[in-house]
């Protein structure tokens, strides 16, 4: 299992080698909260073990606050990416998914997307807005969340989830799979 301090200055990596996209602390720990989402719903397991609290400006992991703190809110310097040698080729692929999916948000539109999520608000009830929380974000309600996530996006294509992760499994094996193949899966609304 990764570290996600591993995971983070990966993060810091791909910032660096894409645009250069220079990244904040607020946005780093959004962008780690979405690779853990993904994780949980996709593999079914964290992408590492470190816990994420929700708080008062979006979800945190602290474990990793300290290696950043320097930089306060402003953008953490280049030299501190890293190339992931720790992670495995499969962690190293959904940071990369999560970076080309999230990564071209504003620090600040994730902080706003976190927070009309299931599972900060659900964290953070009964904190009064804008009071600081150690509240943990349940690993059960976040895989939850980004399963409801990825069945709508499913939809919208015109497939299930199921039908996707199978497809997804035949073109791991080799197997060349049509999307025609995978929109026959939903029936067809009653006209």
């Amino acid at each position: 299992m990764a570290r996600a301090e591993h995971v983070a200055r990966y993060f810091l990596w791909l910032s660096v080698e894409s645009e250069p996209t220079p990244l904040t602390q607020l946005h780093l720990h959004k962008l780690l909260y979405y690779a853990q989402g993904w994780s949980l719903a996709a593999w079914g397991e964290r992408l590492f073990d470190e816990a994420i609290q929700a708080w008062r400006h979006g979800p945190v992991v602290p474990s990793v606050y300290p290696s950043f703190a320097d930089y306060g809110s402003s953008a953490i310097a280049q030299h501190e990416a890293r190339e992931a040698s720790e992670l495995t080729r499969a962690e190293r692929g959904l940071v990369e998914v999560v970076w080309r999916e999230y990564g071209r948000f504003s620090a600040w539109k994730l902080r706003e997307m976190t927070h009309s999520e299931r599972p900060w608000l659900e964290a953070r009830e009964g904190t009064p807005e804008g009071s600081p929380s150690q509240s943990v974000m349940r690993d059960e309600t976040i895989r939850a969340h980004f399963l409801a996530v990825h069945d709508r996006a499913c939809r919208r294509i015109g497939t299930t989830s199921e039908a996707f992760a199978r497809a997804l499994a035949e073109a791991k094996s080799g197997k060349t799979v049509l999307l025609s193949e995978l929109r026959g899966a939903l029936p067809r609304a009653a006209g």
